[in-house]
């Protein structure tokens, strides 16, 4: 695929990315301004706290087997029809085994939260969510990477028709939150997949497992996992020592950040899609990844700045209860520029086949972030938290960088040892377009 093409085709997946990121910021803002005064800081914490604890467990199916579908269809070039089936189902048997795991998990760490609300929290989260994001993304590459989007969006906007409709009948509550979403995803899922052949997406129904793709989700899931509990850990940490208040106002800072990264995210999605896509074809990941980080710096660079004056509004925003997460956003702000500096070589060793290399830095990294927690947090609460979390994030850019390096000098050895001609070959034809480019008609 010639550069230029690479380019559009990045930029249109971009430009998609953003439109689900942008709707995904609308719900997270409807969750914000509704569900964190609704619910105050005790109840909001128990809320993030359930999300912390599926997230490692969830990563397996909400992550690991739909990367595993890009990978073995993109990259590797499988029947698509042979890995959406394979994958659909081990996300159903991942899911039918992980659901009582985290429900077990929950009443032992959250004895204050009703039983029945962790039960209809898990079903919906754990169980329909992992069959859902699926089929999402086995229709984004057996009809379009807009068309997988369009679902998604779709999807959202059911949240965020949910959200209302307990506001507007005054039930936000904890309990009534997890009943709807549960209904709301069981209805969802249920119509994508009894719609799955009208559609002509029989490849998205379960079928014959491979083993190929079950050892492609651990390798997945297991960085991603850990990149997970790197992020959320903080918070089990807090709430297992009982703070819950202080879970509540952490979390709706670190929530307030994530919600400038969305458009990062998008960005970074459309990476991780073109770096499969792509992986083939570039020879150069770690140029690229500088690329892509320098465009991230410049969106990431004056959002922080912006973040950190407007800081002071969330109080009026959310309640007085939040007075204290003005001082977490300003301190998790620099998050926003570290996290776009990791990532893009982490797709540069994903596009040159070392996947396993980057589930083990993340992994370390998830590891050491979980062991300043461990001593940060006991003394010094979500002061601790955040101290661990820079500090983790800085780890996680020096290694993720020293070994994309390092793998690019070999695979240029490589490649040159190779078949050194052909090398040449490909760099003049690149500069032949590149020149015919610059001096065409416009």
């Amino acid at each position: 695929m010639p550069h230029r093409k690479r380019r559009r085709e990045v930029a249109k997946n971009t430009l998609w990315s953003i439109a689900d990121e942008g709707i995904v910021l609308v719900v997270s803002m409807v969750g914000l301004l509704v569900l964190v005064p609704k619910l105050g800081d005790q109840q909001y914490g128990a809320y993030a706290a359930l999300f912390a604890l599926i997230g490692p467990l969830t990563a397996f199916t909400q992550s690991g087997v739909p990367l595993t579908v890009l990978e073995h269809t993109m990259r590797n070039d499988e029947s698509v029809e042979t890995v959406a089936r394979s994958c659909m189902s081990i996300a159903v048997l991942m899911s039918l085994v992980l659901t009582p795991v985290c429900i077990v998990l929950g009443l032992l760490f959250y004895d204050t939260i009703d039983p029945v609300t962790i039960v209809l929290f898990m079903i919906g989260e754990v169980f329909l969510q992992s069959i859902w994001l699926t089929f999402t993304t086995v229709t984004q590459v057996a009809k379009s990477y807009r068309t997988g989007v369009m679902l998604r969006i779709a999807s959202q906007l059911m949240r965020v028709a949910v959200i209302l409709g307990l506001l507007i009948a005054d039930m936000v509550t904890l309990g009534h939150v997890a009943l709807a979403n549960c209904i709301m995803l069981a209805i969802r899922t249920a119509i994508a997949l009894l719609g799955a052949r009208r559609l002509h997406l029989d490849s998205a129904l379960p079928g014959r497992i491979e083993r190929d793709h079950v050892r492609s989700t651990l390798t997945y899931s297991v960085g991603i996992s850990a990149s997970i509990a790197h992020n959320d850990s903080d918070k089990v940490v807090l709430g297992a020592l009982g703070m819950q208040r202080e879970v509540g106002i952490y979390a709706a800072g670190q929530r307030i950040v994530a919600l400038a990264m969305l458009p990062l995210n998008g960005f970074t999605t459309s990476a991780h899609f073109a770096a499969l896509s792509g992986a083939r074809y570039t020879a150069d990941q770690r140029q690229k990844a500088i690329r892509f980080s320098l465009v991230a710096a410049v969106y990431a660079v004056p959002t922080a700045i912006a973040l950190y004056l407007l800081a002071p509004i969330v109080p009026h925003l959310l309640g007085s209860d939040f007075n204290d997460s003005v001082e977490v956003i300003r301190l998790l702000t620099p998050v926003l520029i570290l996290r776009g500096l990791a990532v893009f070589p982490m797709n540069g060793l994903l596009a040159l086949g070392y996947n396993p290399l980057r589930s083990r830095i993340l992994v370390f990294n998830a590891l050491f972030s979980i062991s300043l927690y461990l001593l940060l947090i006991p003394r010094y609460s979500w002061r601790g938290a955040i101290i661990g979390t820079l500090i983790s994030e800085a780890a996680a850019i020096a290694l993720a960088w020293v070994f994309l390096v390092s793998k690019q000098r070999h695979a240029d050895r490589t490649a040159t040892m190779a078949d050194p001609d052909t090398v040449l070959h490909e760099e003049a034809l690149e500069a032949v377009e590149e020149i015919a480019a610059a001096e065409a008609p416009r």
